[in-house]
């Protein structure tokens, strides 16, 4: 789960699901599923602040684009604001997209771990969307997403907190701070701070098996530490059921074998929350339960 939108808090609690040979294929969307429901909230790691241009002296350091030139003004704000001296206020008429950039890029490396944030206040008379993420681009300065890490807000509100965290994926060398917006609409932004937290690799157990593997006479389940997918072959028929890797969401920190159980440690990719899980594995019977259990606010 990438975004904080303006939604009452509710609590994580333990999920678990039985996977049987008929519902292997599916394997895919149902642990996607369980991943964003059950986001944990990581707290007392190491944070170093990375300077992001603020409001306080001038809009020197930011660029409005809209779709339709002309369609779009952006201008301090000195009594709508929600700290400091002002606010950055951007009028957008039309349908269309736009977007607000700082200058300037911040070089990361794949495995590092941020948090992005920033206060927004949005008028809007019908329907738009304003979105706090970063763009990513690799070492030859392409462009590989322009909305990653995001979080939203889509309706009118008063003074909101959007805060996201996330991993830099491989083969990113840059991110660039992005607030962007679509439709007829107010918005006012103040406060964003792009935060960087430990790395993957400083997480992440050192001597990691390549794979964890437990076994009954119908299946062979298979835990692969490179992408934390799950791999299924089935001894009557001698076919595999293999997670793809392209749609894994988290990247494994830790596991152990015990008996036909795998305890297992992951960091979602996409928002960089951790959770637990377990993979137990029926003695006899071609099935097995995968819980995951997160404790906080989601």
């Amino acid at each position: 789960m990438t975004s904080w939108e303006r939604s009452p808090k509710v609590q994580a609690e333990s999920r678990s699901v039985v996977l049987r040979h008929g519902a292997l294929p599916a394997l895919n969307q149902m642990v996607r599923i369980l991943l964003l429901l059950l986001a944990l909230t990581v707290s007392g790691v190491a944070q170093t602040s990375i300077p992001i241009p603020d409001f306080e002296e001038g809009l020197s350091d930011w660029k409005l684009w809209t779709r339709d030139s002309g369609n779009g003004t952006l201008s301090l704000d000195a009594k709508e604001k929600h700290d400091g001296k002002n606010s950055a206020r951007i009028d957008h008429q039309g349908e269309k997209d736009w977007s607000l950039e700082p200058a300037g890029r911040t070089n990361v490396v794949a495995g590092d771990i941020f948090e992005l944030s920033g206060w927004v206040k949005l008028i809007v008379p019908d329907r738009a969307n304003l979105t706090l993420c970063v763009s990513t681009w690799d070492s030859q300065g392409q462009v590989q997403s322009w909305d990653f890490g995001a979080s939203r807000a889509s309706e009118s509100c008063d003074w909101a907190q959007l805060k996201s965290r996330f991993i830099i994926p491989p083969g990113v060398a840059q991110i660039q701070v992005r607030v962007i917006g679509d439709g007829t609409a107010q918005a006012w932004i103040s406060g964003i701070s792009l935060v960087k937290e430990e790395s993957l690799a400083d997480r992440r157990r050192k001597d990691l098996p390549a794979s964890f593997t437990v076994e009954n006479p119908t299946l062979t389940v298979t835990l692969n530490s490179a992408d934390a997918t799950l791999s299924v072959f089935d001894k009557r028929t001698k076919q595999t059921y293999a997670q793809k890797a392209a749609l894994a969401p988290a990247t494994l920190l830790d596991a152990y074998v015990t008996g036909s159980r795998i305890d297992f440690t992951m960091l979602d990719f996409f928002s960089g929350l951790t959770l637990k899980a377990a993979l137990n594995l029926d003695a006899a019977k071609p099935e097995f339960t995968l819980e995951l259990d997160a404790k906080g606010d989601l």
